[in-house]
């Protein structure tokens, strides 16, 4: 059985997903051992505090977690 390709991405939201990859490894180092005890939506919140006011929803955090990779 073949492997999916990953879906292209436009060059213009790269920047943006690596960004989201790196509030989402500070989160986690501020919470230190509670990282695993927080729920998700709790983490998905800070990061959208973090973001200002480009923030994204909840739900397209956990997309960008969950289905790319940092570039």
């Amino acid at each position: 059985m073949e492997r999916r390709k990953m879906k292209e991405r436009r060059d213009s939201t790269i920047p943006r997903h690596n960004q989201v990859h790196q509030l989402y490894n500070e989160v986690i180092k501020e919470l230190g051992e509670f990282a695993y005890i927080v729920p998700r939506g709790e983490i998905y919140k800070r990061i959208r505090a973090k973001q200002g006011q480009s923030a994204m929803s909840g739900r397209w955090i956990a997309y960008i977690l969950n289905h790319t990779r940092v570039t």
